[in-house]
């Protein structure tokens, strides 16, 4: 568990690192002075791209408050699509300066503020305490053997999700990962990765991580329809959750997310993969 904490500090640090400039990149997509911007704003699909991105990654790496003021202002950028010029015009400035905000008050973020790694810590310094050395051992050594025999196609297009979740995923156990930064790669890799596992965001460009869970239980794919398919992501759509579920999701996982809860996910799908041979999903 140690060492996979300070891997996990050293991906949030420089997350933490790099936040603003991140920002201040999202806010350069948008003119300072909106009066001389074309007739038809064009950065405005790329904008709503990176604040989502940015607001997922928030969320990961324990950041839920900026995560959250993110997605606030994400929605408005979501709004104006198809919106009149005169609206745009009227809008982007006003969400030029809440990301301005944003930077003003987040910007300096530290890892001491992360729910994530002091979740991780408080729960290190339990385990510590209560653990019986030899029986841990051994519990955690069965598992790293059953997770070493899955392949695992982890999906995010946040890099440093990707690379936290790699690295996580390793050390617990897992000796055959591949990585994705979007739907349409998954499909892509797919000719050459046959995963048993697939864990991915749930929003992703051109292809959603929905639209992939569909494809494979429709059979739209070259892996097994029953292929657990695991969701990760900050979404509380309930609306979306029961269309995941009636197309057989197999675990929805929340960011911030432990390593001992990817763990204790992964080994449940796995354990239920042969329940779940021949099941028929409505997917009409």
């Amino acid at each position: 568990m140690r060492n996979i904490n300070n891997q996990m500090l050293s991906v949030v640090s420089r997350f933490c690192n790099d936040f603003s400039g991140q920002v201040e990149g999202l806010i350069s997509l948008i003119p300072e002075d909106m009066s001389t911007a074309p007739e038809h704003f064009t950065n405005l699909h790329k904008l709503h791209a990176e604040t989502h991105r940015l607001c997922g990654a928030s969320h990961c790496m324990g950041f839920l408050q900026v995560g959250r003021e993110l997605e606030k202002i994400d929605r408005e950028v979501m709004s104006l699509n198809g919106a009149s010029p005169d609206r745009v015009r009227q809008t982007l400035p006003i969400i030029r300066r809440k990301l301005e905000a944003v930077n003003r008050e987040f910007g300096w973020l530290s890892p001491a503020r992360s729910k994530l790694i002091n979740r991780a810590s408080a729960l290190e310094e339990l385990e510590a305490a209560e653990k019986d050395g030899e029986l841990e051992r051994a519990s955690e050594n069965a598992k790293m053997r059953i997770l070493g025999r899955e392949k695992v196609l982890f999906a995010d297009d946040d890099p440093y999700v990707r690379e936290l979740m790699e690295q996580t995923l390793t050390e617990l156990g897992v000796n055959d990962i591949a990585v994705a930064s979007s739907g349409r790669e998954v499909l892509d890799m797919l000719e050459t990765f046959e995963p048993t596992v697939l864990v991915t965001d749930w929003n992703m460009e051109p292809v959603s991580g929905l639209e992939l869970l569909k494809r494979i239980r429709q059979g739209r794919t070259s892996l097994e329809r029953d292929t657990p398919v695991m969701f990760f992501t900050a979404v509380k759509d309930r609306k979306g959750i029961m269309e995941a579920n009636r197309y057989g999701l197999n675990q929805l996982l929340s960011k911030p997310l432990l390593p001992s809860e990817l763990s204790e996910a992964v080994l449940k799908v796995v354990g239920k993969r042969f329940q779940t041979r021949n099941k028929v999903w409505d997917v009409g």
